[in-house]
């Protein structure tokens, strides 16, 4: 890493990453982290995460040094907690003491702590009160997605390069050896199709209003049983134990790993599947790693901002061009929606012959 003098002593060229988000939208980001890393291979990347989901970056090489936040103090503690936590990020910031800052959220005020951190350059996004705070932003659109609306903040530093859009998950050794130890045989013979019923939750809240019905799921799963010879795979964390134990008909084509195991690991069982069926969710997105042909079954949120890019033969399904009130989802909020039409009029008949449309054709992109 290069160095400069600065007054007697030695000063590492760096800057600083601060995102918080969700699974999903860290996976979104690693293209541009990567992509930073390869244009200025001697600059030091230090990368502020929130520890919901700090397990996403666990060994990713492009970034030098990872500062880990209690990101639920910052969403949904009192007062109290939200002050010390952001006063703690204040700090972290000045300890980094980084040449820019890249503030990859939206609201203004993650821009406003950044100024408070005396950060000369910084760049992110234009849509609350037009980047106040902000040194470069960019403005984007629900047609842009949003891998590519994270490059375009990084793409204002001049020398900065593109570098694909695969999205990055890095397994150990280890994470290869527990799943195979999880797996047995399963994966050897037919073909096998993943299923995530559960994810749309992160740490500022649950969002059951981006789920695909339970009961439609387990419908589709009883017509792959049924209909092919393909075996079903379901992943989840923790708390999606709850959906896919009711999705278990049959034990000896249907192996549940959810709460069994970590990202990395889900990674490396996806690579080993056909392709995968989920609503808009973390899952989702760790399938678009594993750069596996996906259906994405979307609702309130814009598929065309979100739906998994890196595989040609992935497939989104929407119903939101048939009602006024999709998509719903605005500057980070959803409405308190209970009927869940967008969601419902995606039928399991679609969701299954668009399923085998994909598995089954091996020439390239359906549409």
């Amino acid at each position: 890493m290069r160095s400069i003098i600065n007054g007697g002593k030695m000063k590492i060229n760096s800057i600083a990453i601060v995102k918080l988000g969700g699974l999903g939208d860290l996976l979104m980001l690693t293209p541009a982290i990567r992509a930073y890393k390869k244009s200025f291979p001697e600059t030091e990347i230090n990368f502020i995460v929130g520890k919901s989901n700090r397990q996403v970056l666990k060994n990713n090489p492009y970034i030098d040094k990872l500062y880990i936040l209690d990101d639920f103090k910052i969403f949904r503690g009192n007062l109290v907690e939200k002050f010390f936590e952001t006063m703690k990020l204040i700090n972290t910031i000045r300890k980094i003491s980084p040449d820019k800052i890249f503030i990859l959220h939206r609201d203004w005020r993650w821009n406003f702590i950044s100024f408070l951190a005396k950060v000369k350059e910084r760049y992110g996004f234009k849509r609350d009160l037009k980047g106040l705070f902000l040194t470069y932003a960019v403005k984007t659109s629900p047609e842009e997605h949003e891998v590519m609306k994270y490059l375009k903040v990084f793409k204002l530093q001049e020398g900065f390069k593109e570098d694909g859009i695969n999205m990055d998950i890095f397994p150990s050794e280890r994470d290869q050896e527990i799943l195979l130890e999880m797996v047995g045989s399963f994966f050897e013979g037919e073909d096998v199709i993943a299923i995530s019923p559960g994810g749309a939750a992160n740490v500022k809240e649950e969002m059951n209003i981006k789920r695909w019905p339970l009961e439609y799921y387990l419908s589709l799963i009883k017509r792959i049983i049924q209909e092919t010879n393909y075996k079903i795979l379901l992943i989840g964390g923790k708390n999606d134990i709850k959906f896919t134990q009711k999705l278990q008909i049959d034990n000896q084509r249907i192996l549940d790993l959810a709460g069994k195991t970590n990202i990395q690991q889900t990674y490396l069982a996806l690579k080993l599947c056909k392709a995968l069926v989920a609503h808009d969710s973390g899952p989702m997105h760790i399938g678009g790693a594993a750069n596996i042909p996906i259906i994405s079954l979307f609702g309130p949120t814009y598929p065309l901002e979100y739906y998994p890019i890196t595989n040609s033969k992935s497939v989104f399904l929407w119903k939101g061009k048939e009602l006024s009130c999709s998509p719903c989802y605005k500057d980070g909020r959803f409405p308190n929606c209970k009927s869940k039409d967008c969601m419902y009029k995606i039928t399991v008949d679609e969701v299954f012959n668009k399923l085998m449309e994909v598995v089954n054709d091996d020439n390239g992109r359906i549409s």
